[in-house]
């Protein structure tokens, strides 16, 4: 009987403990297959004991075991390697994290590379620009369900700095649900969009001109909205039947070729930066695990806003998110990605609700110290503006079903307090 997938590597590590003193690198496929090599960087490993693990690993594993090759043994000192092994080894060896007891572990997806932080943090500039005001922050807003006001505190952000005098950027990367063009007004959404940025041949190795993005992009001229600031809107694209056999595409490209997509997205914010230097570049990431959600997150942003619930779901997907804004202090020392977190649909102040705010914040406090707090440095529980603290966005019910043309009354209470407690926090953040 087939072990089930989560059995599967701790029974490779159960029959490879049966064969001491060599050093092992399990290589699991897109299908969830593994094989593995063996190297005695003594000398030759006997074809016998080749045989009789790949035996053992069959009999443990039944189909989860590759079938070709299953079993490949490196039978040289690394020294008398030959070209081609070479370059085998020193790939396992940037690639592969230990699993103890020499043994290491390989991954390779087709999707969701991302969220399993395989993906390296290469922001098309540093924080330190952003804090020196050489360049904007990019800042992504991400929630790990949809309905629960990301969007809303996205725009909310935007049109506060704009009626501060601040020039600022809007990218739709919800592409699979885009909708911030149509709350700015349906005849404004242009021809082109991300997608069609995203989407071109050898994606990685072209550059972006600043033509299709301007073409791609709308200004807010509404001074009921945006007072004397500037707001553009660069928009996911428009829906027709091109746009979707694009997206089709674009989620074969980011798991196959996630590194080329990765560049095209540092070259498109290096592209807005060369067309507007804007101050602030705000980001709609796809609600849940998707893959370019991820990519910002895990690569791009300089910041991140989430927006949780007292749900419990939202419990899974904070603790995925932290890890990854914590993977560049994991790989590198450095801090991590900074974060603000939202009680998105959060019981209105004196509505009798403080038990679910202190439920949401004592749940975020208890996710942060074990995934994203050093423990020599971490606050205490009742330390107010920290990351664990989340601001309450409260459910107003003017804004049920806003996804319609933004209006002027709808735009008041988006400058309402609690969206202001957010910038501050933000700005205090980032800065």
């Amino acid at each position: 009987m087939n072990p089930g997938f989560r059995e599967v590597l701790s029974k490779v590590q159960e029959v490879l403990g049966k064969y001491p003193n060599r050093d092992y690198t399990v290589l699991r496929d897109v299908e969830g297959r593994v094989r593995v090599i063996v190297e005695d960087t003594q000398g030759a490993i006997p074809e016998g004991d080749i045989h009789k693990l790949e035996q053992d690993l069959r009999g443990a594993l039944g189909g989860w075991l590759g079938q070709s090759t299953p079993v490949w043994g490196l039978r040289k000192k690394r020294e008398k390697l030959t070209p081609s092994e070479k370059l085998i080894v020193e790939e396992l060896d940037r690639t592969r994290v230990s699993l103890g007891n020499n043994v290491h572990l390989v991954e390779r997806h087709v999707a969701k590379a991302a969220w399993t932080g395989q993906t390296p943090y290469s922001p098309p500039w540093s924080l330190e620009d952003v804090r020196n005001d050489q360049a904007p922050p990019i800042l992504t807003f991400f929630s790990h369900k949809g309905g629960v006001g990301r969007s809303t505190a996205l725009i909310a952000t935007g049109l506060l700095l704009a009626r501060e005098g601040e020039d600022v950027v809007l990218v739709d990367l919800d592409l699979e649900a885009p909708g911030l063009s149509v709350i700015f007004g349906e005849d404004l959404v242009p021809d082109l969009g991300v997608l069609d940025l995203l989407a071109i041949p050898e994606a990685g190795n072209t550059p972006i001109d600043e033509e299709p993005v301007k073409r791609a992009t709308f200004t807010v001229t509404d001074n009921a909205l945006v007072g004397d600031g500037r707001l553009r809107v660069l928009t996911a694209g428009k829906i027709d039947d091109a746009y979707m056999e694009m997206l089709a595409r674009l989620d074969v490209h980011a798991g196959a070729r996630r590194n080329d997509l990765l560049v095209r997205m540092k070259a498109l914010f290096q592209t807005i930066q060369a067309a507007w230097q804007p101050k602030w570049i705000l980001v709609d990431a796809r609600a849940g695990f998707h893959d370019l959600g991820g990519l910002m997150l895990a690569s791009l942003s300089h910041a991140a806003v989430m927006v949780l619930t007292a749900n419990p779901q939202s419990d899974h997907g904070l603790r995925r998110v932290v890890r990854l804004l914590k993977a560049p202090h994991t790989s590198a020392g450095g801090p991590p990605i900074p974060l603000v977190l939202a009680h998105g649909l959060a019981p209105a102040p004196g509505s009798g609700g403080q038990a679910e705010r202190d439920r949401v914040r004592e749940r975020a406090y208890d996710i942060l110290l074990q995934e994203y707090y050093s423990s020599e440095t971490a606050p205490s529980l009742g330390a107010e503006g920290q990351p664990h603290d989340p601001l309450p966005l409260p459910w107003v019910p003017a804004l049920r079903g806003q996804g319609g043309t933004l209006d002027v009354e709808v735009a008041e209470l988006l400058r309402e307090k609690p969206y202001q407690d957010l910038l501050a926090r933000v700005r205090d953040t980032i800065r």
